[in-house]
């Protein structure tokens, strides 16, 4: 009895053992679906994981075939591997079939060399609330990398962290990559290394004393398909808290977006990072189905939080680096609403470096305590060759410092330009250099457009030496409604000061001038309200009406300042119209209240209701095709102005900021414009 019952024990435990090798034998080389945990501190069965790897090789193996979800359980060290994961061939992850991995806020930590974790060509995979953690010293690491068309993934709410990092360099590593190759990160390839991706509200640190990646993000696509293939992308509103040279790299992208990131080297307590600096760095982009796009970013406390006029960036910086971007009527290359602030440099630097780009949009930016503190120039918006249509507008710079050459919008060349509701306000430029000032320099548009310069405000601002507040050249197009207030020649540092061009226009085509205010502002030798040339011939037509110009020299420092009131000089323009405009000279030596000429005193076609008034001037010089005079009652006696031109006190309600004149015969006597003639 007793060997009967031994022999069925031993039968019955040897099926039990078949039993459960065929389980296991059926689980391993199932594809996935439904929930699984990665937990090291449980043994690995049918639903548990006990490592990352583990995970990776299974999917790798076996595929997937229903939607999966996966919960991390505590931290895997993964010791000097990579966990990649790889699309399966006959078993891939789909819209349907997709794969979600909670991190729970553990960490994946690895000192592999490269990436910490690998997306090789698969699809429709979210990785959330995990960190990914690189503690090797190699400046080629990265925390996550997608190559291979891995494609409609998402990275959410992630912390990407290297720990070991000590190195920097221009060719290493980032937090995440679209790259072909480990150790290259922007080595081209000719497919796409990812689409439709989204990587959304993670942080990107470093936990040690570091001078940061290489790259904090680097997306780099296919050259051979990057003009017709979307990639569409999107990486929005992370914290990126270090960096060594580039912020964002962008090239061969088609589509993709830039939105909302918070970018600075919060992690750094020195001047660490590479001498030179990008922030944004876009090249070659596309925009097919949807415009590739820098919006709502912030870049700040560069090269670290607390520099100061000693410490700063050396050598060239580059808010945005924008070459090859073709815009669409439809999607234009854009950059709006970005801030850019506690920035310090002591070379060259560019807030946009963009050339050659197409149906542009660079609009809405602010920019805030932007200081140069060496001898390179400063390069504001710098334009070369905006193709089709350029736009402009809405951009704010104030509480910036220079101490050279300084641009703050430079545009040359191109096609259709729009110029609208920029604002400049509280700047110090070239202290205590001879560098020349260019608030807005505006250079040879297509004369085939009607170019928008209107409603501008450059105000309170203090300039070192020879300024030109507005500058345009071969200029067609408006400049209406601006307001240029305020605004000094005066340099604290030396004496080196000089005189302020307030608006210089030369050799213009067709041409409107209306309704500016130009009020307040103090040359030192000499200051120039409106002074207009051109020696362009053919049937052109300028139109200056309804302005208001106060000059007052109190306070400019030099006695025997020569200032220009109305300058114009359209040699061969076949119709001159200047109606309405009110000019206001107080405590000036010299001064032309107008000089203007044409060739042919017909095309005047009207001069008349201006009134000029003058309070302490002591020598007045007009000039005109009827010949010259020293006082109004002279001008008025030439014949060449109308008959109600007017000598009266405009009475503002208040000369220094409100320019609402209580004087009737200063707004009410201008008759209603017969249209502009410009076409």
């Amino acid at each position: 009895m007793k060997h009967y019952l031994k022999q069925k024990f031993s039968t019955m435990i040897k099926l039990l053992s078949l039993i459960t090798l065929l389980s296991t034998t059926n689980w391993a080389s199932a594809q996935l679906t439904g929930s699984y945990t990665i937990d090291p501190s449980v043994a690995a069965s049918s639903t548990n994981f006990q490592t990352w790897a583990a995970l990776a090789t299974y999917f790798n193996t076996n595929g997937i075939s229903g939607a999966t979800t996966v919960t991390v359980k505590g931290n895997d060290i993964a010791g000097t591997s990579v966990v990649t994961f790889t699309q399966h061939a006959s078993k891939p992850t789909t819209s349907t079939n997709t794969l979600t991995i909670d991190g729970g806020g553990f960490k994946l930590t690895s000192s592999y060399a490269y990436e910490v974790l690998g997306f090789n060509g698969i699809d429709y995979v979210t990785l959330k609330n995990a960190v990914i953690e690189n503690s090797n010293t190699s400046y080629y690491q990265s925390c996550i990398r997608m190559y291979g068309a891995a494609d409609y993934n998402t990275i959410k709410s992630c912390t990407l962290q290297m720990s070991g990092l000590t190195t920097g360099t221009t060719a290493g590593g980032a937090y995440i990559a679209f790259a072909s190759t480990a150790s290259s990160l922007t080595s081209t390839s000719t497919t796409h290394n990812g689409s439709y991706n989204s990587i959304d509200g993670c942080l990107m640190k470093t936990t040690a004393t570091s001078p940061g990646p290489t790259y904090a993000i680097v997306d780099q696509q296919g050259t051979s398909y990057a003009s017709s293939t979307v990639t569409n992308n999107t990486f929005s509103n992370n914290t990126i808290q270090n960096f060594y040279y580039m912020a964002l790299r962008n090239y061969y992208s088609n589509g993709d977006q830039f939105l909302n990131n918070d970018v600075s080297r919060a992690n750094a307590t020195s001047n660490n990072c590479y001498s030179s600096m990008l922030m944004i760095y876009s090249y070659y982009t596309y925009s097919t189905g949807r415009a590739t796009t820098y919006d709502g970013n912030k870049f700040h406390d560069l090269p670290y939080s607390g520099q100061s006029s000693s410490n700063y960036l050396s050598s060239t910086v580059y808010g945005v680096y924008g070459l090859y971007n073709y815009g669409t009527s439809t999607n234009y290359f854009t950059v709006t609403n970005n801030s850019f602030y506690n920035i310090s440099v002591g070379s060259t630097s560019y807030l946009g470096y963009m050339y050659y780009n197409y149906y542009s949009n660079i609009s809405a930016n602010k920019v805030y305590k932007f200081n140069s503190y060496g001898t390179g120039y400063f390069n504001g918006w710098y334009f070369y060759y905006a193709y089709n249509d350029l736009k402009c507008n809405d951009n704010l710079m104030r509480d910036c410092f220079t101490k050279y050459y300084t641009y703050f919008i430079q545009d040359n060349y191109g096609d259709k330009k729009q110029f609208n509701r920029n604002k400049y306000l509280n700047n110090i430029s070239s202290d205590g250099n001879y560098g020349y000032t260019y608030v807005m320099y505006l250079f040879y548009p297509s004369m085939s457009y009607t170019n928008e310069c209107n409603n501008n405000v450059i105000d309170s601002n203090t300039f070192g030496y020879y300024t030109y507040g507005v500058y345009q050249y071969y200029w067609n197009g408006t400049f209406n409604g601006n307001k240029i207030t305020n605004n000094k020649v005066y340099n604290a540092s030396t004496s080196s000061n000089g005189a302020f061009y307030v608006t210089q226009f030369a050799y213009f085509y067709n041409m409107q001038i209306n309704n500016n205010l130009i009020a307040n502002n103090t040359g030192y030798y000499n200051q120039f309200g409106l002074y207009a040339y051109s020696y362009n011939s053919g049937s052109y037509s300028i139109e200056v009406r309804q302005n208001t110009l106060r000059m007052d020299d109190a306070n400019n420092g030099y006695s025997y300042g020569f200032n220009y009131g109305w300058y114009l000089y359209p040699y061969y323009h076949t119709t001159v119209d200047f109606t309405g405009n009110i000019t206001d000279l107080n405590n000036i030596y010299y001064i032309y209240p107008v000089y203007t000429y044409n060739m042919t005193t017909s095309n005047y076609k009207l001069w008349d209701y201006n009134n000029y008034y003058f309070n302490n001037v002591q020598n007045q010089y007009w000039y005109c095709p009827g010949g010259s005079a020293s006082d109004f009652t002279g001008w008025n006696s030439m014949g060449f102005a109308g008959t109600h031109e007017t000598n009266v006190n405009p009475k503002w309600r208040n000369a220094s900021k409100d320019f609402r004149s209580n004087a009737f015969m200063c707004h009410n006597n201008v008759p209603n414009p017969a249209g502009w003639y410009p076409t």
